[in-house]
């Protein structure tokens, strides 16, 4: 093999080389953050809880539109950026400030995690505003004053979703659920808990604070509305219908003969 031979394959090597880190540079630009949990579903009908991600710009995004229709998500997210030092009190005034601190936030998240942190970016940045990462001025109450939301999510464990299934089956279908209708109500009854949060919005006054709570949905009424949509259902209730109608009239001929 000749010299110039070699020196054409190493700087074909040199290319390859520098087209893959410049491909990786553009990912790292937009790396994927955990965010939480969501429910997967399994072949054979059952579900379980995996990560949750979103990109940076995804996230980005997501808070611009949460500012542009000024929901309590945008406020809290911006105290809590602010409290932080990733960005300014006076950039929180504005959607594109608060992606910027987002951005920022995402970044430190990211360090974090990849030296094996535990918590995903909403917990982190729960803890990390709380007073690990806290200036001065949000020490001295200066952070970014709009209104906070918390958001809680209760989850019932599957052997009591189970047995709570199975008591409203045979209250609203007259029979016990089979196998497969369990594991299929279960995943329905497990992904309307997480949809349907307890969500508590504090708005700061002077030396006040109003707190509005608005509570999950009922778990009873969860259940209800599922076993409801078996097709047994809606036969069963006519079929207890019609008997009731039956056993009134029988007692009322037994009185107007008997006395």
């Amino acid at each position: 093999m000749s010299i110039s031979d070699i020196e054409a394959q190493v700087d074909k090597l040199l290319s390859g080389l520098t087209a893959t880190v410049g491909e990786e540079d553009k990912k790292n630009d937009n790396p994927l953050v955990w965010i939480g949990q969501r429910v997967i579903e399994r072949p054979d009908g059952g579900s379980f809880m995996d990560r949750d991600y979103m990109t940076k710009t995804d996230m980005q995004q997501k808070v611009m539109s949460q500012g542009a229709q000024r929901l309590p998500t945008y406020f809290n997210l911006a105290d809590k950026l602010v409290k932080s030092d990733f960005m300014t009190k006076s950039s929180a005034k504005y959607p594109g400030g608060v992606a910027g601190g987002l951005s920022n936030a995402i970044d430190v998240y990211n360090a974090y995690a990849s030296e094996g942190g535990t918590m995903n970016f909403t917990q982190w940045l729960d803890w990390y505003s709380s007073g690990a990462g806290e200036s001065d001025e949000g020490r001295r109450g200066g952070g970014y004053s709009g209104p906070t939301t918390t958001t809680s999510v209760t989850l019932t464990d599957e052997t009591t979703a189970e047995s709570l299934l199975d008591t409203f089956a045979r209250d609203l279908l007259g029979r016990g659920l089979t196998e497969k209708e369990t594991n299929k109500y279960l995943k329905q009854f497990r992904t309307a808990e997480m949809e349907a949060p307890q969500v508590t919005t504090t708005t700061r006054g002077v030396g006040s604070a109003m707190q509005v709570t608005e509570t999950a949905a009922s778990k009873d009424e969860m259940l209800r509305q599922i076993i409801s949509s078996n097709p047994d259902y809606q036969k069963f209730q006519v079929d207890t219908t019609i008997m009731d109608m039956l056993m009134d009239d029988i007692e009322k001929g037994k009185k107007a003969i008997y006395g």
